[in-house]
């Protein structure tokens, strides 16, 4: 049994675009009317380190003491004209760390995903979800990250002005000569609403942006109803809340696995698998990209064996077909040390992230 549960907070919200050097208003405020008293709403904190932790905890349906809820969202994925070339819907109904399910359906991609103690189980199509259907889960569970730990990042506090609303920014810079004044997405940033740790704009620092609209609290956790993402200043992804609920008396049944699922590989961020790297082969330039100018992030998917070999390449999404195969060339080549679950090697799903960056001289 399901309990609509958010409340819509009474703030004006805008939408704001990002650009390689700022922002710029792209529409006109829309004032999301409340219906419910809502509690105070946390004060933003003034250090960026802070603002950044709080931020992590109160934005997104990540938090594990979350009561079980359910979410609907519907999304288009457009093409580079703007034009919808998919649509499709994601559901979760989450009852716990290891007790979860999350269903994906569009034309090219329909997947049930159960989440249990003893693993991760698919129905339906067996591949990790495409890239933009993954980013759907990332955007709703987890929007931000929390401050870096060390000394080799350092956030960076600045002030932003979207039309006639204030930003408050936190962007983590490397703590190398010039980044603290380097434009804001340059590196990776997050921009919050003036007075609350309310995210309004991630950026990733790979060009991709992902605007945060017309927000809800739901359980004093803020949640967007509308999110759009950027890349490379285009839109390329929209989705939006269709519901979110509180689940009354969970039944477990509803979230086991049925015969026919199938255990999939446990999956590795990138991140954790950067430091099992053991050799990695350069990707090669391809010349008809040097000579159109052509630069950008491919993303790939694969399976790292117990071996720390790399097997079913994908490609996630690239900016071009030439900077995806020289990818592709350069990562099946590469090894890892195998990576280990209870101290025993397993294989595992990661992301692997190529940038290619040309300047001509």
């Amino acid at each position: 049994m399901l309990r609509e549960t958010f409340q819509r907070l009474a703030f004006v919200v805008v939408a704001v675009a990002c650009l390689q050097s700022g922002f710029a208003q792209t529409g006109s405020p829309a004032t999301a009317a409340p219906t419910v008293a809502a509690p105070p709403l946390p004060a933003l904190p003034t250090k960026p380190a802070d603002i950044l932790n709080l931020g992590h905890q109160l934005n997104g349906l990540g938090d594990p003491t979350l009561p079980p809820w359910h979410a609907r969202v519907s999304y288009q994925i457009l093409d580079k004209t703007g034009a919808t070339k998919e649509q499709g819907t994601f559901e979760e109904f989450w009852s716990g760390p290891n007790q979860y399910k999350r269903i994906f359906t569009s034309p090219s991609f329909t997947q049930t995903e159960y989440q249990t103690a003893q693993g991760r189980y698919r129905k339906g199509a067996q591949s990790r979800p495409p890239y933009p259907e993954r980013l759907l889960d990332s955007v709703l569970l987890h929007p931000m990250t929390e401050a870096p730990k060390g000394s080799s990042f350092i956030p960076v506090m600045r002030q932003q002005k979207a039309g006639a609303t204030e930003l408050q920014c936190v962007m983590i810079a490397p703590d190398i000569p010039g980044a603290r004044s380097a434009p804001l997405t340059v590196y990776p940033t997050y921009c919050f609403s003036q007075d609350h740790p309310l995210l309004r704009l991630a950026a990733t620092g790979v060009r991709q942006q992902i605007l945060f609209n017309n927000v809800v609290l739901f359980h004093q956790h803020f949640i967007a109803e509308d999110a759009v993402v950027q890349i490379r200043g285009a839109v390329t992804l929209k989705m939006h809340l269709e519901s979110l609920g509180t689940i009354l008396n969970p039944d477990p049944a509803a979230f086991a696995p049925p015969a026919d699922a199938v255990l999939a590989p446990p999956s590795a961020p990138s991140s954790a698998m950067q430091g099992h790297l053991i050799s990695q082969a350069r990707p090669i330039y391809p010349e008809a990209a040097k000579r159109l100018g052509i630069s950008g992030v491919v993303i790939l998917d694969g399976i790292i064996t117990t071996e720390g070999r790399v097997k079913d390449l994908q490609v996630a999404t690239s900016p071009d077909q030439d900077l995806a195969f020289a990818a592709l060339d350069a990562v099946r080549q590469w090894r890892y040390k195998p990576y280990l679950i209870d101290g025993k090697p397993v294989e595992v799903e990661t992301d692997i992230t190529i940038t290619f960056n040309y300047v001509s001289r």
